[in-house]
């Protein structure tokens, strides 16, 4: 049986830091790429973009973490 990667993680403060620049924008915008996908975030983006209500941009790599269909999915910006 083989065992669930790991997932990384970051310190409260680096949250709160991030929580705190956040509540500053004027414009948010989440780009969502490979990381995300590496660490398995689905569900976890999922939430904070929907609770949020902030856009994001997923990149080739990130396509899918977040669901495409989102309202908040401006992926039909990007150029081809």
């Amino acid at each position: 049986m083989c065992q669930e990667s790991p997932r990384p993680y970051t310190s409260k403060i680096n949250i709160e830091n991030l929580c705190n620049e956040l509540k500053k924008a004027k414009k948010p915008l989440f780009i969502i790429g490979k990381g995300a996908a590496y660490a398995q975030a689905e569900q976890e983006l999922n939430k904070l973009v929907n609770h949020l209500k902030v856009p994001f941009l997923p990149t080739p790599m990130g396509k899918g973490v977040v669901n495409d269909d989102s309202e908040y999915c401006i992926a039909a910006a990007r150029s081809t």
